[in-house]
């Protein structure tokens, strides 16, 4: 079974969002990004991954971390 490419990236703005929180109806600041291998074995932190070598972030301060090979666990501040 062939391995799956899967190409990362991380921005400082993606990990930083607001959600709604309907109990207090207010708006919430969370953290969030993902813990993932490198082809190196190293974890980096990331909060984007996809399998298209072309993709294009939306988020302007996205940075391509390069190519990552197993989801290690998710990261909340």
């Amino acid at each position: 079974m062939a391995t799956k490419m899967l190409y990362a990236w991380y921005s400082p703005t993606q990990k930083k969002y607001h959600r709604f929180n309907p109990k207090k109806k207010s708006i919430e600041l969370s953290y969030y990004s993902y813990i993932y291998l490198n082809t190196g074995g190293k974890e980096v932190e990331v909060t984007e991954v996809t399998s298209n070598p072309e993709f294009i972030s939306y988020f302007k301060d996205a940075k391509r971390i390069g190519m990552v090979t197993k989801f290690v666990r998710h990261n909340f501040d």
